[in-house]
This record gives structure tokens, sequence and C-alpha cells, in this order.
């Protein structure tokens, strides 16, 4: 996923895996043989709720808000505004929060601090506890493992080695436009648990 359309998360979770308590970089230890091999250390499945509130095909919510919105669009059909704050990268951008749970990024090309009339989501992260899933169950707090099940290996991941077992932290399927991050624990550490914690959704492509 190109990176002018990740949030701050990314970037904070790299820099905190450098001063983790209970994980240690996977470039420091031997890397798993395959995508595969890593991927079995996962939980098995344990969905959400199956409301259907969340369509990551569409990337939607509540079928209401979905990627390719502007932000009076969005906050139309919410019914109310979002939180909005500029972010130092990528530049020109502001991070609208609904509830702290619904999270989009506009462009801010007038640096006032306020989404760009024309400007579209190219992706919503949702995050925070989230009470809310697909037809499936998957949804934030969901197992990695679900949605392994359902749209098969990713295409790329990112892991961590916990009490001497390979977790994932973040994983991305370019095709369905989808990343999940598994980022639990104290502030300063990482200590995945295999449910997910953020999920940033752009629709399948």
């Amino acid at each position: 996923m190109p990176s002018q359309r990740r949030t701050l998360l990314l970037p904070l979770l790299l820099s905190l895996a450098g001063v983790a308590c209970k994980a240690e970089e996977v470039a420091s230890t031997p890397s798993p043989p395959s995508i595969d091999a890593a991927l079995a250390n996962l939980p098995s499945c344990e969905p959400v709720v199956d409301d259907g509130r969340i369509d990551l095909v569409a990337g939607c919510f509540d079928g209401a808000i979905c990627v390719g919105m502007t932000y009076d669009q969005m906050r139309e059909a919410i019914g109310y505004d979002a939180i909005c704050g500029r972010l130092e990268e990528p530049v020109d951008t502001v991070e609208c929060a609904w509830d702290r749970q619904v999270v989009v990024q506009f462009s801010d090309k007038d640096a006032d601090g306020d989404p760009d009339e024309d400007s579209l989501a190219e992706n919503m992260q949702l995050t925070n506890g989230l009470e809310a899933g697909t037809a499936e169950g998957l949804g934030v707090l969901a197992s990695t493992s679900c949605f392994v099940d359902l749209f098969g290996a990713p295409d790329s991941v990112t892991w961590q080695v916990v009490r001497g077992e390979y977790a994932l932290v973040e994983a991305i399927w370019v095709g369905w436009g989808l990343t999940l991050i598994d980022d639990d624990g104290p502030p300063g550490s990482l200590d995945p648990d295999g449910k997910v914690d953020h999920i940033e959704t752009a629709g399948a492509r």
C-alpha cells in the first residue's frame, strides 16, 4: 500500500519495535522459512459480531461511508463532525476521526486544518475496539487467522519474535486493499496476541 495512504500508526509502530520490552526485531533473528510457516503460529479463528456493518470488499462502514467519498459526504451520512487534525507525515494531510474508531485521511493543501472540499478518502481505518464486523464476523479484535481463512495468505507480513515464537504484527493483502495491525501492549512495547487491533481498508481493486 502506498506510503502516503498510511496513517501515522505504522511509523509509530516501527519506532516502537526498537524499544519493545517483550519483542525482538525479526531482522535480528532467523526469519520464518515462509509466510505459511509463520502463519502456523496464529491462534485459531475467533470472529466478532457478524452484523455486516463492515464491508471490506467495498471499503465501507455502516453502509453509509465508503472509500471514495468526501469529508462532507461522510459527515452528512454519519450525522456529526469528526475531530480532525493535521499530520506531519504525509504532508498536506489531515486525519479525521469519528468517536476515535473510524479514522480517515484527506488532503489539506491550503493548510487550514480542514479537509479540502474535493478531497476523496483513499482508505479508512477501523480501530480502538470498534464493535462491528463483516457478515463473516471479521472486525477489530477478531483473530488474524479469520482473515487468513477468508482472504488467503497475505502478500506481505511483518513479524516480531514474542517469547520465542513468531507473531504477526502487520499483514497486507494488496488486491483486497486490506491491512491488518496487531500491536497491542503497554506504551513503548509490542505484544501481539493474534487479534487485530487496527483494520485499514481501501476496498478491493
